[in-house]
């Protein structure tokens, strides 16, 4: 499953076809209306301010419809995630890389899980290797049902809101 089809998120205008290619993205019906008004979005380029403080310009294959208000995965634009602009040109497989990522992923069997987040330990030594500031001690999974009552505790710096209030905030994929 891509991530569309993993959360259900359905497009009102465009397809996923495209996606993987670069400087593609997706974006909310607010957004756009913000950006579009009543214009066909579709085709359209969208400039976002990268990290490195330079212009970069996206394709919009894809319009969201709406996402409920009581969902706790909001989101205004989605993007691949080899647009990402890693930072002061590292590449994103680079542990001195700071991007922080989240990976959601669906395991069938639970009592698997515990043997892939023994395996992940491994990573540890290597990502404090060059994140002294912030050193881990292991990896850990968390059902996703979980994060809508615990979001603001465990990713206070990355998700912003509770269920019933929105992240206007974008997601790489």
């Amino acid at each position: 499953k891509n991530l569309f089809e993993f959360f259900n998120l359905p497009l009102v205008t465009g397809n996923y076809s495209q996606f993987e290619k670069a400087n593609t993205i997706v974006i909310s019906e607010p957004l756009a209306l913000k950006y579009f008004g009543r214009q066909q979005p579709l085709g359209q380029q969208l400039v976002l301010n990268n990290n490195n403080g330079t212009d970069q310009a996206f394709t919009v294959i894809g319009v969201l419809k709406k996402i409920p208000a009581n969902s706790s995965f909001q989101l205004d634009m989605v993007t691949s995630f080899n647009n990402g602009i890693p930072a002061e040109g590292l590449s994103t497989d680079d542990w001195r890389n700071p991007m922080l990522v989240t990976i959601f992923a669906e395991i069938n069997a639970s009592q698997t899980v515990a043997s892939i987040a023994r395996q992940l330990t491994s990573y540890t030594k290597n990502y404090n290797a060059f994140h002294k500031d912030w050193p881990i001690e292991n990896f850990y999974f968390q059902p996703f049902k979980e994060i809508a009552l615990s979001s603001d505790v465990d990713f206070d710096q990355f998700v912003h809101g509770r269920a019933l209030n929105p992240n206007p905030r974008g997601v790489l994929v």
